[in-house]
């Protein structure tokens, strides 16, 4: 596949989506996936797509990988996980990903008409 992430997509890393998935998995009292354990799902999962990868530091002085995922990218890794904790998952990715349309930028014509029907209103 190796679609490209676009220049104005966001993005969540791997650590955050395994917050959320552990957050999840505690719900329903599954044990949480270790970082290294869930990196080795990430790749296999998204064999194929474009992600980027990075080394970070750790508090503790060790380093770790940590990717930086589309939305798109999370679900598909979430979808790995059982049907209630991905039920969950999903739940939060959608949020997040109706949060992230909300923020784009509108085109002039919609934003225009919303300031004509404010002056309007006032008038």
């Amino acid at each position: 596949m190796n679609e490209l992430i676009p220049p104005h997509a966001k993005t969540m890393s791997s650590r955050e989506l395994l917050t959320i998935i552990n957050f999840s998995r505690a719900e329903f009292d599954e044990s949480p996936v270790r970082l290294n354990d869930f990196n080795s799902r990430v790749v296999d999962e998204l064999d194929g797509y474009h992600y980027e990868t990075f080394v970070v530091n750790n508090p503790n002085g060790t380093q770790s990988t940590e990717h930086h995922l589309t939305i798109d990218q999370c679900i598909l890794v979430g979808m790995r996980e059982s049907k209630a904790v991905r039920r969950k998952v999903l739940e939060r990715l959608t949020d997040i990903k109706a949060q992230q349309i909300q923020q784009l930028p509108q085109p002039i014509g919609e934003v225009e008409d919303k300031l004509r029907t404010i002056i309007l209103a006032l008038e």
